[in-house]
């Protein structure tokens, strides 16, 4: 069970991943006039982040949009691949590969900070932070391949 523990009286509203799952996906008329207030960023930046947070992804055209964003991202892998099978420069695909992995850092760790490190127990969240972790990796140790030889 994946739940969040419920907060101190005074916080921000926070539901636990079931709920909110279930909000999310069967609200799909959810605006902006319906999604909790922010608190006053007298009261700390942390509530107001997730205050915030929880409202980006709970809006109606998130999902969507992050859905266009992975059919973009993958339109971008066969180009690289493409161009990389015909030794061309590939500086383009990777300058958008690294945009691609700061959305997709982003997103998850939106989904963290609503719901804390128990999101990871969802098998999307834990996918989604296994494949940023080895592409950030990848981001990180190909620029020093050449440095340790061809050998």
């Amino acid at each position: 069970d994946c739940q969040e523990e419920p907060r101190r009286a005074g916080s921000f509203p926070v539901m636990d991943l079931q709920d909110y799952c279930s909000t999310a996906l069967s609200s799909p008329n959810l605006n902006w006039s319906t999604m909790a207030k922010l608190p006053p960023i007298k009261d700390g930046i942390v509530p107001w982040m997730r205050v915030l947070a929880s409202n980006l992804l709970l809006w109606r055209f998130f999902e969507p949009l992050m859905g266009l964003i992975i059919v973009l991202n993958s339109v971008n892998i066969g180009w690289t691949i493409d161009r990389e099978l015909q030794n061309k420069d590939t500086k383009v695909q990777a300058a958008c590969e690294a945009v691609f992995f700061v959305i997709f850092t982003l997103e998850l760790g939106l989904r963290v900070l609503v719901n804390g490190l128990r999101c990871l127990k969802l098998l999307p969240n834990a996918f989604d932070s296994v494949l940023i972790l080895v592409t950030g990796t990848a981001m990180v140790t190909e620029p020093l391949l050449p440095l340790w030889g061809s050998e």
